[in-house]
């Protein structure tokens, strides 16, 4: 309790002098109490307390249209704080009816300050795209919405003493809010509004009570590349300046019509639940829709485009969204399974072309194109190109390279990786690797990943029983691997005869060499013996790797089917990439069977002949019996099947001027390289590649 300095003398009941002797000791602070206590107009002891009270409560909203969003906060807070007053009498009226026997009274009260929580990480998803945080589902049209109060001061007197808790705040909710009190300020009968407005969502609501129970909690299942193919258009090929066109109808289209469909057969699916509505998960500029990679020569068509029987061009597109909905307790199957063909099927009627023509009259080549429509890509009279078939999702938890937004959305013992928002091991623990492997990220930047482990020698290392876990020495790999000999290790790749240099340069091989080449003579020599005269050695030639000549494109190459990728997440997490989730990948192959007939240039020698191992360039002070060093290089990639090069273009290079160019490729090399199943340990390409998964992106 605080005193002003100026306190008026109060009159008091005669006190016994005993008690006044104390009064002088004490601080004014306990002498004011002690006077509260003992003193009345009826000479009976009155007990005064102050309280200060912040809580939770949560009222229901039935029946609603949807979800309350950041459009209807407003109109909702400015109810409550209407409502303030109404509030602030029941609570005192219940106060003084009811605690102890109605002998208290209230002798001040401020004005409840009501408040709804905010996001915990809004920086990891658009939150203006979710509906208000703390709100769940009742079924079947109820939502439900955490709320808080706040009364700064609430002064109660009674005979006897109390506490906080005999301030039944409970009956105090209950009888602020009984008989629909607060309906009428969010719900006021004059309001006029359009649809629309956010101030007409309660205009439905005919009960808005306290109850915490709910049936659905807040839900976003994210979908990524799932393929469309639209037969449009009889041209001799589209580059994206006429994609582009195409993908702004298409995201308008997905708006107005795909979005109601697959709202209205996820409730058909899972008729407890509420969709809220529709995000994308893309940070760039991209909305919903995308086309694939294209050629960079004159004309420049998309790869993933091919005529069809009739001659209308079939292209392939892909769509990728976020469903934000309130997700039933205890629903774990697959959402919307058959979802490629059920956004193909919003296009079945026709109404595709007619939108494009009514909606961009601007477009003037589709204006007398008789057919624009999704088609399922089973009936097309083509033949397409091999692809691979992705890794079967899960129904609930992701496993490791799945997407997630936090360690609660993979499986157990896995953490997610908030960098590449997907599930890894778990470097602490190890949980997620086989026995004897350990979880580890051998990178700068990279992912943690399952490895055999080096520092074990004998016993369970990861491999099999009698092989070593080591470092590459013939190859530029981050990763251990596991090999039958400690000296040879992959050096054989090079031929018989080959083993590792010391590549740390401390006269020993062991563990702690890695990527330091491959020696032709074994190792006998002693660090501290000077080197005998080296004979004279032919030089081994080293070819280049030349580029191979871009071949022409055949109708039967250029597209690509691939079931859709589909994660669930839980709630609200921001996407920092472009691509949230990562397109299926062919397992790579850790080193080459054989040597291939076309050896990329490894690092350059200082000398046309050496005579020594490692060159000045490696700092090396070791020295080494005569012999010839093969240092390490990229692991060589197994070679595709050639494709063919445009038809307008002959037999001319694929390079400089005629690679792929992929739309989210700001850095183009000269002449990319394509690549197959050679992925991972720290190996990059350019993310350019004839067909989808067949490549190195840039990310390994």
């Amino acid at each position: 309790i605080a005193f002003s300095s100026n306190q008026k003398r109060i009159p008091q009941t005669p006190i016994p002098q005993r008690a006044n002797n104390m009064l002088f000791r004490l601080p004014l602070f306990f002498a004011a109490l002690l006077h509260t206590a003992l003193s009345s107009k009826e000479g009976k002891s009155i007990v005064t307390k102050q309280f200060h009270f912040k809580e939770d409560f949560f009222l229901t909203f039935h029946p609603l249209n949807n979800a309350i969003g950041p459009d209807n906060v407003n109109v909702l807070m400015s109810g409550l704080d209407d409502f303030g007053e109404l509030f602030k009498d029941a609570w005192i009226k219940e106060i003084e009816a009811n605690l102890q026997g109605g002998n208290c009274k209230v002798d001040a009260m401020s004005l409840p300050k009501f408040s709804i929580c905010d996001w915990r990480y809004p920086e990891r998803y658009d939150v203006h795209e979710l509906p208000t945080p703390g709100q769940a589902y009742l079924y079947p049209d109820g939502f439900v919405q955490r709320l808080y109060y706040e009364i700064e001061k609430l002064t109660v007197s009674c005979v006897e003493d109390f506490s906080y808790n005999d301030l039944d705040q409970e009956s105090c909710m209950d009888a602020a809010f009984t008989g629909n009190n607060f309906l009428g300020y969010v719900n006021p009968l004059e309001t006029d509004c359009a649809e629309a407005d956010g101030d007409c969502l309660f205009l439905t609501a005919e009960n808005i009570t306290l109850n915490s129970a709910s049936t659905a909690e807040l839900y976003i299942n994210r979908f990524t590349e799932i393929p469309l193919y639209l037969k449009c258009l009889t041209t001799d090929g589209y580059g994206p300046k006429i994609a582009n066109k195409l993908i702004v109808a298409l995201d308008r289209f997905f708006e107005l019509h795909v979005e109601e469909e697959l709202t209205n057969e996820i409730m058909i699916q899972v008729p407890e639940g509420s969709v809220y509505g529709f995000a994308s998960p893309y940070a760039s500029g991209r909305k919903f829709c995308a086309h694939g990679a294209y050629y960079n020569y004159a004309g420049g068509n998309l790869v993933n485009q091919i005529p069809d029987a009739d001659g209308v061009l079939i292209t392939r597109f892909t769509y990728g969204f976020d469903v934000i909905w309130f997700k039933p307790d205890g629903f774990d199957e697959e959402l919307l399974p058959d979802i490629s063909a059920k956004i193909t099927s919003v296009f079945d009627d026709g109404s595709f072309l007619i939108f494009l023509q009514e909606e961009y009259p601007d477009y003037d080549f589709i204006q007398d194109t008789e057919v624009c429509n999704a088609i399922d890509i089973n009936e097309a009279e083509i033949t397409l190109p091999p692809t691979m078939v992705p890794t079967e999702k899960p129904t609930s938890l992701s496993y490791i390279g799945e997407a997630c937004t936090s360690n609660s959305q993979c499986a157990i013992g896995l953490v997610c990786h908030q960098e590449s928002n997907t599930c890894t091991c778990n470097v602490e623990t190890n949980e997620g690797c086989s026995t004897g492997n350990i979880c580890a990220v051998y990178f700068e930047s990279d992912i943690p990943k399952c490895s055999c482990n080096t520092d074990v020698d004998d016993g369970d290392n990861g491999c099999d029983p009698g092989q070593v876990c080591r470092f590459s020495c013939a190859f530029l790999i981050e990763e251990p691997m596991c090999f039958d000999d400690e000296n040879i290790r992959d050096c054989d790749w090079w031929g018989d005869g080959y083993s590792c240099a010391d590549g740390n340069k401390d006269g020993v091989i062991d563990k702690f060499d890695k990527s330091g080449g491959c020696n032709s003579n074994p190792h006998t020599f002693s660090p501290t013996e000077e080197p005998t005269e080296s004979p004279t050695l032919e030089l081994i030639p080293v070819p280049s790797r030349k580029p191979t000549d871009m071949p022409t494109l055949e109708p039967t190459l250029g597209l690509i089917t691939s079931s859709p990728v589909v994660t669930s997440n839980p709630t609200a997490v921001e996407i920092d990439t472009d691509m949230p989730t990562s397109d299926p990948t062919l397992t790579p192959s850790k080193l080459p069977s054989s040597i291939p007939i076309d050896v990329p240039t490894p690092f350059p020698l200082s000398s046309a002949t050496p005579t020594y191992g490692l060159s000045e360039d490696f700092g090396s002070s070791v020295t080494f019996p005569p012999t010839y060093i093969r240092p390490a290089i990229t692991a060589s990639p197994v070679v595709l099947p050639a494709m063919t090069s445009p038809p307008s273009l002959g037999n001319q290079s694929a390079c400089p001027g005629y690679c792929i160019i992929h739309p989210d490729d700001t850095e183009e090399d000269d002449c990319p390289i394509t690549t197959s199943a050679t992925c991972g340990g720290g190996n990059r390409g350019d993310g350019i590649c004839p067909f989808e998964g067949y490549c190195c992106s840039k990310f390994g």
